[in-house]
């Protein structure tokens, strides 16, 4: 099983081409901190904070169950998560998790897909401000049932590809 993203991050990347192996480099160092007082800070050594997690899922027998990976910065987690969890824990199938509703909360900040007008009033009505309707990550995954490969993308990735053999 193999999960595969990659990052250019803005559209070129670095805008430096390796001739020899047909990629762009990325400009990743833009998610450095400068300052010291930062885990993320610039200093040698170090590697740029990323949140790419190409994601591999086993059952609990050690089994193939699922690959999924998404573009999204720190949106990536949190989707990854729901979506496993509608499978595992909800009894979803693969499009069932992708179609779902989902929720992200970072700081001050509650954005949602997908959620009804009722439930976004009684969040509201519960005290939770800066509630936002947003876009999410372009999902793709493939999951293992009874021997066969569900394969989905996200109908807002038409150059992602969820591919098994």
């Amino acid at each position: 099983m193999v999960a595969v993203t990659k990052t250019l991050n803005f559209w070129w990347g670095s805008e430096v081409y390796v001739e020899d192996y047909g990629f762009f480099m990325n400009d990743q160092m833009d998610d450095f901190v400068t300052g010291k007082q930062s885990a993320n800070s610039v200093e040698p050594g170090k590697a740029p904070l990323s949140s790419i997690s190409p994601t591999v899922v086993l059952d609990p027998d050690g089994k193939p169950f699922a690959v999924l990976a998404s573009p999204g910065g720190s949106a990536i987690y949190p989707c990854i998560a729901q979506i496993i969890l509608n499978m595992t824990d909800y009894d979803m199938s693969l499009e069932e998790a992708f179609l779902a509703p989902r929720v992200i909360c970072n700081g001050f900040e509650f954005t949602y897909d997908k959620l009804s007008k009722d439930i976004v009033a009684e969040l509201t009505a519960l005290g939770h401000e800066n509630i936002l309707e947003g876009t999410f990550p372009s999902l793709s995954g493939i999951r293992y049932v009874d021997g066969k490969l569900q394969g989905i993308v996200n109908e807002a990735n038409p150059d992602g590809a969820a591919v098994g053999f």
